[in-house]
């Protein structure tokens, strides 16, 4: 991943987590989120982008991603998905709003009185 692509990133995620979340969780646990949204993005944007495309174009920008340079992967995408960066940033945007999201809730449960330390959600506690 793009070095800016990941501090825009981890900056719209530390905007995004109320301060008294990023409080609780700290550093490391900010770092799991960023990890998080990051693992997770990947293959959201993948599926996102695969919607719409014949099989003989998913098997075609397959084998251009796994062999060409990244130039040529972004021209393909801007050929047969003008839409991709679009696509990218409303995944990023969803991705990070669910993880802030779940850590609030986690923070607010927290809070309440439970014995359950705030934490970063695991895969298998996303909502959709």
């Amino acid at each position: 991943m793009d070095n800016d692509l990941h501090e825009a990133i981890a900056d719209r995620l530390r905007e995004t987590i109320p301060d008294p979340v990023l409080e609780a969780i700290g550093p490391e646990g900010f770092q799991e989120a960023l990890t998080r949204v990051c693992s997770a993005m990947e293959t959201r944007v993948g599926e996102r982008l695969s919607e719409g495309l014949s099989d003989a174009e998913l098997e075609e920008f397959s084998d251009l991603a796994d062999s060409v340079a990244d130039e040529e992967v972004t021209a393909w995408l801007q050929l047969h998905r003008p839409d991709y960066e679009d696509v990218i940033m409303d995944v990023i945007v969803e991705l990070i709003d669910e993880v802030a999201l779940q850590l609030t809730r986690a923070f607010v449960t927290y809070s309440a009185g439970t014995d359950q330390e705030p934490r970063t959600p695991d895969d298998g506690s996303q909502d959709h």
